[in-house]
């Protein structure tokens, strides 16, 4: 089987570390992926690049160098190195899931877990759709170690549509079961409600209390952006032209080709998957989004209060917010004082561009003096959204 040798990755986009407190990442395959996800990102950017007939396992020989280098050896210098030494927690499967089935017949997830994750005790985080993480020999591995978190992806409990939307992945009882069954032992399960569309998937009520009656502690919800290589998957399987959904209201193609759901309408969503979570017992977080005021954890990942997962970059967008918010203007060197950050030359750099008023509402970026200050909302998302009818519901 032919490897590919970028399994690993650190998140070394300035715009990508400002957003994500767990940029730090590992996927044990690359390509094609069983879980035949209609909506995914990564299968949109393979099909573009003729990657998606074939899979690729990822070179462990290389991940354990580079472990080696830095734990045994001591080497501090480049931004992956100094993650490592700080114990960034890494994420498995962000690309493609690390638990479909080409694990079983190369097991690359073991053996990362197994060689490498469990030998240094680091912290990781699986994202999975596959019940197949919870089996025995796996369970195994985690036991006992406190080193490990779960995320599973679950966007409604309706089967017939993730019949098509995820044909390959576990059904939606399968998930909730596996779920369960970690959180029993003692693991920090979250659910990534994503990617919804609020119009389409309607019984979020029913799947937010089945979450939490199974052991759930913090939901993440992310609306669907697409592009039109997906759309075509859409139109195809589901007859649902979700581009042609979201131009209605008054949407337009942004960056890398997405079509997003329109900002206040979105917003106007998740604050109602927010008081859901909060009548269920669960903490709540969007990714990466606009609006984070009604978050109720630091962390979009939910993982705050376990303790191996401190390491986590906090100079991210929402110690900007929460500056800001506090003081009424943000400069950097108040941003990235006392707390660990990737890469502080990059982070500064897309400071200086004024990125943070492209993904957050309440700040805007000051030519002259370099820093962020407090508005309702601010001019370059305002732009964005001036088509958006508020009072336009979505239930």
């Amino acid at each position: 089987m032919e490897t590919f040798g970028t399994s690993l990755k650190m998140l070394t986009d300035g715009k990508q570390m400002a957003m994500c407190h767990m940029g730090f990442r590992f996927d044990s395959y690359m390509g094609n992926c069983s879980h035949d996800c209609l909506y995914c990102y990564a299968r949109g950017q393979n099909m573009r690049y003729k990657r998606w007939d074939s899979v690729k396992i990822a070179d462990l020989d290389d991940v354990k160098k580079r472990f080696e280098n830095v734990i045994v050896r001591g080497k501090n210098e480049t931004v992956e190195q100094r993650a490592i030494h700080h114990r960034y927690p890494i994420r498995m499967g962000t690309q493609i899931d690390c638990f479909q089935e080409p694990e079983r017949e190369h097991g690359i997830s073991y053996k990362f877990i197994d060689e490498i994750m469990n030998k240094y005790n680091y912290p990781y985080v699986i994202c999975t759709k596959n019940k197949m993480v919870a089996e025995d020999k796996y369970l195994e591995l985690y036991k006992d170690k406190g080193n490990v978190a779960f995320q599973f992806t679950l966007s409604t409990m309706d089967q017939k549509f993730l019949d098509v939307v995820e044909n390959g992945a576990s059904t939606a009882i399968e998930r909730v079961e596996t779920m369960k069954k970690l959180s029993d032992l003692g693991y920090h399960v979250t659910v990534r409600i994503s990617p919804i569309i609020p119009e389409y998937n309607t019984d979020v009520v029913e799947l937010i209390e089945t979450l939490a009656k199974n052991g759930v502690k913090h939901i993440i919800c992310e609306v669907l952006r697409i592009t039109s290589i997906l759309n075509k998957l859409f139109i195809e399987k589901l007859d649902f032209d979700v581009i042609d959904h979201y131009k209605k209201m008054g949407v337009k193609a942004g960056g890398g080709g997405y079509f997003r759901y329109p900002l206040l309408k979105k917003i106007k969503f998740q604050k109602y998957i927010k008081e859901l979570c909060d009548k269920n017992g669960m903490t709540f977080a969007t990714c990466g989004d606009e609006d984070i005021s009604f978050h109720t954890c630091e962390m979009c990942c939910g993982l705050d209060n376990e303790k191996k997962f401190q390491g986590y970059p906090k100079s991210t967008y929402v110690k900007a917010y929460h500056l800001c918010e506090q003081n009424g203007r943000v400069g950097l060197d108040e941003f990235l004082d006392g707390d660990y950050c990737s890469d502080p030359k990059t982070m500064k750099k897309v400071w200086n561009e004024g990125y943070f008023e492209n993904i957050l509402k309440n700040l805007q970026f000051n030519e002259q003096t370099k820093e962020y200050e407090w508005v309702e909302c601010n001019p370059t998302l305002k732009k964005q959204n001036s088509q958006v009818d508020e009072e336009h519901g979505w239930f």
